[in-house]
């Protein structure tokens, strides 16, 4: 008689057992890549909203002179004494587009001055010249022209150089008020005067003269909106402060421009919050699912014949207990009772015979 070989030993676990097993590896490795997830500080933003972000470390400013030094620039002249400006000489350079530099005449920039408190008699016909000619300038002009973005090192280091030029600034205004203008009588148009800091301008602001209010903004002394404008350099304004008379660039133009980065993160808010919630939610459905099935399949095994057997071979079996019964009991002290020791003599003769 031939018996046939199995092609492959038997399993240890059954089919059910095996597939309880891979589905409990699947769980810790779920459990092991959220324990990862949570691990991450930027996974709870959506909970506790995103931290501050760093500021950007701003550049050395000390080399710049933020304070009115006496004799600097002055233009207190004898009677008999003028100015006189010089041409530049033509180059082979492209020159800059109209719009990039301020259309007035060239005496108007001329009677500007870097290095004094408040506004001269001439400076103050100046400014009215800018804000008339910013002001009659179409909607949205400077911003289209694609104004040049010079740092706050630059400007404060050559003003002579950029006055009248066209520069774009990025961002936060900190105080937004009504200009009131020395000379102007009440007729005239309002303007607005912004105090706006860069990243690169440390603790020394900016001084943005704008010809109109912006619609999503409010005169307040104290705020924190993220703006970008585009407008022209007029001159190193000399304002008052706790330290002294401070210098800050003038900047001319028509109207700030909001950073909508509020609305932006609070939708991206909303869209991590919906994905958080539905891989939560499908977790959650995977592993109430496994758990279903475990449950179901130990009651289905509970009712079943294997586990009749199973439970069979550790409970004695009627007939063992029918058999240990009927058994006899014997006190083990009273099971030498009835012994008599050999005598000696008798084992000492069978010994020697």
């Amino acid at each position: 008689m031939r018996f046939q070989q199995p092609a492959s030993p038997p399993p240890y676990l059954n089919r059910k057992d095996q597939y309880r097993l891979l589905g409990l590896c699947a769980m810790l490795l779920i459990v092991m890549l959220a324990i990862r997830e949570a691990a991450r500080p930027e996974t709870w933003n959506w909970i506790a909203g995103a931290p501050e972000q760093e500021l950007t470390p701003v550049e050395d400013l000390e080399d710049i002179s933020h304070l009115l030094e006496p004799g600097r620039g002055a233009r207190n002249l004898a009677p008999d004494e003028f100015i006189a400006v010089q041409t530049a000489a033509p180059t082979d350079q492209p020159a800059a587009p109209p719009q990039q530099r301020l259309d007035v005449a060239p005496e108007t920039l001329a009677a500007l001055d870097d290095n004094h408190l408040g506004w001269k008699q001439g400076e103050v016909v100046a400014l009215q010249a800018v804000l008339d000619h910013v002001r009659n300038l179409p909607s949205e002009a400077l911003e289209r022209t694609g104004a040049e973005e010079l740092s706050y090192r630059v400007i404060n280091t050559e003003p002579e150089q950029y006055r009248g030029r066209l520069v774009s600034l990025r961002g936060v205004l900190r105080r937004f008020e009504e200009f009131h203008q020395q000379g102007a009588d009440e007729s005239a148009p309002k303007a607005y005067v912004g105090w706006m800091f860069t990243d690169d301008s440390g603790n020394h602001p900016w001084m943005i003269l704008c010809t109109e209010s912006s619609p999503n903004l409010s005169i307040a002394s104290s705020m924190e909106t993220p703006v970008t404008v585009s407008g022209y350099f007029l001159k190193r304004f000399g304002y008052a402060t706790t330290e002294g008379a401070t210098l800050a660039p003038l900047i001319v133009t028509q109207r700030f421009h909001s950073v909508p980065t509020i609305a932006q993160d609070r939708e991206q808010t909303e869209n991590i919050t919906t994905y958080v919630v539905a891989v939560l939610g499908a977790i959650s459905l995977v592993f109430g699912g496994m758990l279903w099935m475990f449950i179901r399949s130990d009651r289905k095994f509970a009712g079943s014949h294997l586990a009749e057997l199973a439970r069979a071979a550790h409970e004695p079996q009627p007939a063992d207990l029918e058999a240990i019964a009927q058994l006899q009991a014997i006190d083990p002290a009273h099971a030498f009772e009835s012994f008599t020791p050999p005598d000696v003599d008798c084992v000492t003769e069978s010994k020697t015979s």
